[in-house]
Protein backbone atom coordinates (compact mmCIF):
# COMPACT_ATOMS: atom_id res chain seq x y z
CA UNK A 1 0.00 0.00 0.00
CA UNK A 2 1.24 3.48 -0.87
CA UNK A 3 1.65 6.24 1.72
CA UNK A 4 3.29 9.67 1.56
CA UNK A 5 6.46 10.25 3.57
CA UNK A 6 9.54 12.47 3.38
CA UNK A 7 12.67 10.38 2.85
CA UNK A 8 16.29 11.31 2.28
CA UNK A 9 17.32 9.84 -1.08
CA UNK A 10 20.44 7.79 -1.47
CA UNK A 11 23.07 9.15 -3.83
CA UNK A 12 22.65 7.50 -7.26
CA UNK A 13 25.56 5.49 -8.61
CA UNK A 14 27.70 7.42 -11.14
CA UNK A 15 26.31 5.47 -14.09
CA UNK A 16 22.75 6.52 -13.20
CA UNK A 17 23.07 9.73 -15.25
CA UNK A 18 24.21 7.79 -18.30
CA UNK A 19 21.43 6.96 -20.74
CA UNK A 20 20.19 3.43 -20.22
CA UNK A 21 19.40 2.71 -23.85
CA UNK A 22 19.68 4.90 -26.89
CA UNK A 23 17.10 4.64 -29.62
CA UNK A 24 17.84 1.80 -32.04
CA UNK A 25 18.65 3.37 -35.40
CA UNK A 26 16.17 2.77 -38.21
CA UNK A 27 18.42 3.29 -41.25
CA UNK A 28 15.52 3.43 -43.71
CA UNK A 29 13.65 6.03 -41.67
CA UNK A 30 16.81 8.12 -41.31
CA UNK A 31 17.49 7.93 -45.06
CA UNK A 32 13.92 9.06 -45.80
CA UNK A 33 14.27 11.93 -43.31
CA UNK A 34 17.56 13.03 -44.92
CA UNK A 35 16.06 12.84 -48.40
CA UNK A 36 13.18 15.07 -47.28
CA UNK A 37 15.43 17.80 -45.82
CA UNK A 38 14.95 21.06 -47.74
CA UNK A 39 17.13 23.41 -45.71
CA UNK A 40 20.18 23.06 -43.56
CA UNK A 41 21.65 25.74 -41.35
CA UNK A 42 21.79 27.38 -37.97
CA UNK A 43 22.28 25.90 -34.54
CA UNK A 44 19.84 23.94 -32.38
CA UNK A 45 20.31 23.47 -28.66
CA UNK A 46 19.12 20.29 -26.94
CA UNK A 47 19.12 18.90 -23.44
CA UNK A 48 17.11 16.73 -21.04
CA UNK A 49 16.46 17.64 -17.42
CA UNK A 50 14.15 16.75 -14.57
CA UNK A 51 10.94 18.75 -14.19
CA UNK A 52 9.53 19.50 -10.72
CA UNK A 53 6.07 18.37 -11.74
CA UNK A 54 5.21 14.90 -10.45
CA UNK A 55 3.18 12.72 -12.77
CA UNK A 56 0.79 10.16 -11.35
CA UNK A 57 1.03 7.05 -13.46
CA UNK A 58 0.22 3.76 -11.84
CA UNK A 59 0.69 3.38 -8.11
CA UNK A 60 3.56 5.84 -7.57
CA UNK A 61 4.11 9.34 -8.95
CA UNK A 62 7.43 10.13 -10.64
CA UNK A 63 9.36 13.21 -11.74
CA UNK A 64 9.69 13.17 -15.53
CA UNK A 65 12.59 14.30 -17.66
CA UNK A 66 11.87 16.94 -20.27
CA UNK A 67 13.66 16.93 -23.60
CA UNK A 68 13.86 20.41 -25.06
CA UNK A 69 15.14 21.37 -28.53
CA UNK A 70 15.43 25.11 -29.23
CA UNK A 71 16.55 27.16 -32.24
CA UNK A 72 19.51 29.21 -31.03
CA UNK A 73 18.98 32.20 -33.33
CA UNK A 74 15.27 32.72 -32.67
CA UNK A 75 14.83 31.13 -29.23
CA UNK A 76 11.84 29.22 -30.62
CA UNK A 77 11.06 25.93 -28.91
CA UNK A 78 11.12 23.41 -31.73
CA UNK A 79 10.24 20.32 -29.69
CA UNK A 80 9.58 19.39 -26.09
CA UNK A 81 8.46 16.14 -24.52
CA UNK A 82 8.21 14.48 -21.12
CA UNK A 83 9.36 10.94 -20.41
CA UNK A 84 10.39 8.65 -17.58
CA UNK A 85 14.08 8.97 -16.70
CA UNK A 86 14.88 5.48 -17.97
CA UNK A 87 13.25 6.30 -21.32
CA UNK A 88 14.80 9.76 -21.73
CA UNK A 89 17.71 8.73 -23.98
CA UNK A 90 15.54 6.97 -26.54
CA UNK A 91 12.88 9.70 -26.27
CA UNK A 92 15.42 12.47 -26.97
CA UNK A 93 16.66 10.75 -30.13
CA UNK A 94 13.09 10.01 -31.25
CA UNK A 95 12.13 13.66 -30.69
CA UNK A 96 15.08 14.88 -32.78
CA UNK A 97 14.25 12.50 -35.64
CA UNK A 98 10.54 13.47 -35.55
CA UNK A 99 11.55 17.14 -35.67
CA UNK A 100 13.69 16.58 -38.76
CA UNK A 101 10.86 14.62 -40.42
CA UNK A 102 8.20 17.22 -39.56
CA UNK A 103 10.17 20.38 -40.32
CA UNK A 104 12.19 18.94 -43.22
CA UNK A 105 15.24 20.82 -42.02
CA UNK A 106 18.50 20.15 -40.21
CA UNK A 107 20.74 22.52 -38.31
CA UNK A 108 24.42 22.88 -39.16
CA UNK A 109 25.26 22.11 -35.53
CA UNK A 110 23.46 20.58 -32.55
CA UNK A 111 24.67 21.82 -29.16
CA UNK A 112 23.99 19.69 -26.09
CA UNK A 113 24.35 20.77 -22.49
CA UNK A 114 25.13 17.45 -20.82
CA UNK A 115 27.16 14.35 -21.45
CA UNK A 116 24.01 12.24 -21.06
CA UNK A 117 22.23 14.20 -23.81
CA UNK A 118 25.30 13.93 -26.01
CA UNK A 119 25.50 10.17 -25.50
CA UNK A 120 21.79 9.82 -26.27
CA UNK A 121 21.92 11.89 -29.47
CA UNK A 122 25.37 11.04 -30.87
CA UNK A 123 24.43 7.89 -32.86
CA UNK A 124 21.50 9.67 -34.53
CA UNK A 125 23.52 12.86 -35.09
CA UNK A 126 26.23 10.83 -36.84
CA UNK A 127 23.63 9.07 -38.99
CA UNK A 128 22.13 12.48 -39.92
CA UNK A 129 25.63 13.84 -40.68
CA UNK A 130 25.02 16.46 -38.02
CA UNK A 131 27.85 18.03 -36.01
CA UNK A 132 27.16 17.52 -32.28
CA UNK A 133 28.96 19.82 -29.85
CA UNK A 134 28.95 19.89 -26.05
CA UNK A 135 28.55 23.36 -24.56
CA UNK A 136 28.43 24.29 -20.88
CA UNK A 137 26.07 27.16 -21.78
CA UNK A 138 22.98 26.92 -23.94
CA UNK A 139 21.62 30.48 -23.93
CA UNK A 140 18.43 29.94 -25.96
CA UNK A 141 17.55 26.71 -24.16
CA UNK A 142 18.20 28.28 -20.75
CA UNK A 143 15.92 31.19 -21.60
CA UNK A 144 13.18 28.87 -22.88
CA UNK A 145 13.50 26.64 -19.82
CA UNK A 146 13.27 29.61 -17.45
CA UNK A 147 10.17 30.91 -19.26
CA UNK A 148 8.51 27.48 -19.06
CA UNK A 149 9.34 27.13 -15.36
CA UNK A 150 7.96 30.59 -14.67
CA UNK A 151 4.78 29.85 -16.62
CA UNK A 152 4.10 26.38 -15.24
CA UNK A 153 5.55 26.80 -11.76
Amino acid sequence: MWHDAWLTPEAPPPEAERPAAAMPLDELRIAKALKGVRTRGGVWEADSFYVAMPIQEGERPFYPKMTLIVDQATGQILKFALSKAEEAAAAAAEDLLKLVEEQRMLPQELWVGSEAAGDALLPLAEALKLELLWSPELPALSEARAAMEQRFG
